[in-house]
């Protein structure tokens, strides 16, 4: 947009799928460069930014993510395991990376002793990053959700749709008009697209009835 301003030409844009999905992969490629292998799977766990990924709890999951020294001891804090704070085994990320086990086991034993939402609190008076997994049914209560108007009505029922997230300053985000029904515009696109007459129209019309 801008060199067509300023240059008076535009720019063919190319956009792939697998050029999209191969940029996602940033961190991995370098990992895998340096290691020499590529990474294994860890479930929900992140397996270099320890500790980082989705807990079980009492009543469901949770996530968060301790990715640097200040937020490891935190962590620490919070699982009464401030002794790693002076373990070789823990002083830094690829010392954590290595022994990953023992920080999940761990992890995975205490979280499962409290609610979701009673690890919300104290994460939160830690100030440590987090957030619920939540069902869809919970995220459509979400007071957020409400607040940032993140949906909209599609003129069908009482349903909704989840808007653009951008939000602009000099107009509003909104449906301009419920899905139409079956065949509703067919008459339009053929008189405006196909630029087909009335009776051409109202012949097809008896057909597509028929």
């Amino acid at each position: 947009m801008y060199d067509r301003k300023e240059t008076g030409q535009g720019q063919h844009l190319d956009v792939a799928m697998f050029d999209a999905l191969f940029s996602l992969m940033a961190q991995h490629v370098p990992y895998t460069q340096i290691t020499g292998h590529s990474p294994i799977r860890y479930g929900a766990l992140h397996p270099n930014l320890i500790p980082t990924g989705s807990f079980k709890t009492k009543d469901g999951h949770i996530v968060l993510t301790a990715f640097n020294t200040g937020f490891w001891k935190r962590i620490c804090a919070v699982l009464g395991k401030e002794e790693w704070l002076a373990d070789s085994r823990f002083t830094t990320h690829s010392d954590r990376s290595k022994n990953r086990e023992i920080v999940y086991r761990e992890m995975k034993s205490q979280f499962l002793q409290k609610t979701t939402a009673e690890w919300e609190k104290i994460l939160q008076a830690y100030d440590i990053p987090h957030g619920p997994v939540r069902f869809i049914h919970e995220l459509l209560n979400d007071p957020n959700v409400e607040a940032r108007g993140l949906l909209a009505e599609m003129g069908i029922g009482p349903l909704k749709a989840p808007i653009g997230a951008v939000k602009y300053s000099a107009f509003k985000q909104e449906v301009r008009k419920a899905p139409p029904k079956l065949g509703e515009d067919t008459a339009h696109v053929l008189r405006t697209i196909l630029g087909k007459t009335e009776k051409q129209i109202e012949d097809i019309m008896k057909k597509i009835a028929d």
